[in-house]
């Protein structure tokens, strides 16, 4: 209790704890507001709900402004309240991909896989700057990878087989010192392996480039991967030629695939 001489001591802690905690609210609203709006956009792209599942993607008059976080497939951080997974993966949406989906600033994960989606995957997602796991796998998404990705210091793996995908895939080699497993498997991907595979990603685990249409001779730069251990280059169109002897020093490898291509050669690997 506050005694006479330490009244105004005391309305002037009240005042502020009252200032700042509005302030707070406000800035929270704000924010789950524009995680919403985001979230509400990537719904009206959506075409096709077979299962309903996002029949709960609603705001009301009497929902509470954390309601989002309510939503099937919708994770938010408990610090800060935010969106920060999307896990819509296996349930038959069909539609594009909103550009608002790269407001969700706090986002951390986003799977999409197993569903048809289709269009180009908009150049927003480069903004997700806090995004770890991209698989959007098992769509049917044209068009070329956004170069923006490559810039997502924070992610881990980015799966994208079994998709449409064109164009050209040196950018994506450049740089990406997060970067653990690229699965770009099964696409219309052309042109050639960059010469410096491993130098700008050089903690790669998995690499997946199967079934797709690159070309040219394999170049000399296995020594780089080192910490590679799963390598998948089947079924492309790798120029006739002698197997790089450097892929026998990638001493942590425990698959390779090479098959259905025109590479000739044996492995010698360092044990």
């Amino acid at each position: 209790m506050c005694k006479p001489y330490s009244n105004w001591l005391c309305i002037l802690s009240a005042s502020l704890y009252y200032f700042f905690f509005t302030c707070l609210v406000m800035s929270t609203k704000k924010n789950i507001t524009t995680d919403e709006f985001a979230l509400l956009s990537f719904k009206s792209s959506i075409t096709l709900d077979p299962y309903h599942m996002l029949s709960n993607w609603s705001i009301s008059s009497n929902s509470s402004f954390l309601s989002s976080c309510n939503w099937v497939g919708v994770t938010c951080d408990e610090h800060h309240g935010r969106v920060k997974t999307l896990n819509l993966s296996n349930m038959g949406l069909q539609g594009t991909i909103s550009p608002q989906l790269g407001n969700l600033s706090f986002l951390v994960v986003l799977d999409l896989q197993g569903n048809s989606f289709h269009g180009d995957i908009p150049h927003a997602i480069g903004q997700l700057r806090r995004l770890r796991i991209l698989d959007i796998r098992d769509n049917g998404f044209t068009g070329e990878i956004p170069k923006g990705i490559i810039d997502l210091t924070q992610l881990r793996t980015v799966n994208l087989e079994y998709n449409i995908l064109t164009g050209n895939i040196l950018f994506m080699f450049k740089n990406s010192s997060s970067l653990q497993n690229l699965n770009l498997g099964f696409n219309n991907l052309s042109g050639n392996l960059p010469s410096n595979l491993c130098q700008g990603i050089p903690n790669l685990k998995l690499l997946y480039l199967f079934a797709n249409d690159l070309s040219g001779k394999m170049p000399k730069v296995w020594h780089y991967c080192k910490e590679l251990e799963d390598l998948e280059l089947s079924y492309n169109n790798f120029g006739k030629g002698p197997l790089p002897a450097d892929i026998g020093n990638l001493t942590k490898l425990q698959y390779l695939f090479l098959a259905k291509n025109n590479l000739e050669g044996k492995i010698l690997f360092t044990i």
